[in-house]
């Protein structure tokens, strides 16, 4: 056996036919292209001596390009590039409302059943290609890209909020990261409120079985959520009719969570036993049969939306209110907050007793007061 501190000739010879191999792809003319974990994720590619060049033009994941970025740093520049074919159903029965917009962002009432991404099973489009292909209709009134800055879940109705810029974007992730941003939702559930009626739900997440998500005792590492919620009973509130007595919601649920994760409150509401009305994944046993009276959608809503202003942008506050499919109980033309058995006053008054952002509390108001309580969007500009 050869020791190689006395006879360094096979380090030698490695050395030579690395330098070799070297000699080879330069005379060849080609340059090997590498991609490292990281950039396959981000879809980047670092191809021979450019590798200073970190735009990326278009980017295909399972063959179906990705038009927008998610986060400011993943954002794709396609400026030079010809726009590329966004595939799946277009959604021509699906309007996508815009709520508000400035120079800096956009927001729209993200309809209930659309996704955040292209669904390959059914073939349907997400809310961003969705938004995309009714942009070359002319169905969807701004013409301009835009980016994706958070998500909703595919049940979740409500504000989702969109940035006109890769700087606007980046103040956007930014105040999510700093908690900056207050959330409000709205759900409904058909069961009584008997253990906790408010508190707070934390837990690491993890996946379970058929689409569903667990939640664990867990309060640090990674996935944790963290959600604050309220509830006021709708006992009293007379049925729709006689028969549906026994099948109607009973508890309206206010959350206002301070992560983002995936099924976060559909999860924290089945936990505290009071799973949603209509979710198909963490409904309780007894609502499983499909009758006249289990509704269309899980009754879901993204309905308050508040960041305070900086040096980088002004305060946006955003109200939408709940949808009339959420009033089950009373002609969706007929409203009145101040009928203490009408929907609109139960929630009217949760809100005023645990909503602690005061911008929001006078768009809520303001909505009321103008008679636009549940048409769609209150700023304090359009006051």
């Amino acid at each position: 056996m050869i020791h190689s501190g006395t006879f360094p000739f096979g380090n030698c010879v490695v050395w030579v036919f690395l330098t070799l191999v070297s000699v080879l792809r330069l005379g060849s003319g080609c340059h090997a292209a590498w991609t490292s974990p990281a950039r396959r994720r981000r879809g980047r590619t670092t191809t021979g001596p450019d590798v200073k060049d970190r735009t990326v033009r278009a980017v295909t994941v399972a063959n179906t390009p990705y038009l927008f970025g998610t986060t400011p740093r993943y954002c794709i520049d396609n400026s030079d590039s010809p726009p590329l074919e966004v595939p799946g159903a277009p959604h021509d029965d699906v309007d996508v409302p815009v709520l508000f917009q400035d120079d800096q962002i956009l927001v729209v009432h993200k309809p209930s059943g659309v996704a955040h991404h292209n669904d390959a099973d059914t073939g349907r489009l997400g809310i961003l290609n969705l938004i995309r292909h009714q942009q070359t209709t002319g169905r969807f009134a701004y013409p301009h890209r835009l980016y994706g800055v958070h998500r909703l879940d595919r049940v979740t109705s409500g504000i989702l909020v969109l940035a006109k810029t890769p700087g606007a974007a980046q103040i956007l992730t930014q105040a999510w990261r700093e908690d900056r941003v207050t959330k409000y939702y709205v759900g409904l559930s058909g069961n009584k409120a008997t253990t906790s009626k408010q508190g707070h739900v934390r837990g690491r997440m993890i996946r379970g079985r058929r689409r569903s998500w667990l939640l664990t005792r867990e309060t640090h590492g990674s996935n944790v959520a963290h959600t604050r919620f309220f509830t006021a009973g709708l006992g009293h509130l007379a049925p729709p009719s006689s028969t549906l007595t026994n099948v109607s919601p009973k508890t309206l649920l206010l959350f206002r969570p301070t992560t983002g994760r995936t099924h976060q409150l559909r999860v924290a509401a089945k936990s505290v036993g009071l799973p949603l009305w209509g979710d198909p994944v963490y409904r309780d046993g007894r609502h499983r049969t499909e009758n006249a009276s289990t509704p269309s959608r899980t009754l879901l809503h993204a309905a308050g939306w508040h960041v305070p202003a900086d040096d980088t942008h002004p305060e946006w506050t955003l109200w939408c209110p709940p949808p009339p499919e959420f009033d089950v109980w009373a002609n969706p033309d007929a409203r009145d907050t101040e009928n203490p058995a009408c929907f609109d006053s139960v929630l009217h008054r949760l809100l005023h007793k645990h909503v602690d952002c005061e911008p929001l509390l006078y768009a809520i108001d303001a909505a009321a007061s103008l008679g636009t309580t549940r048409v769609g969007l209150l700023h304090p500009d359009q006051v």
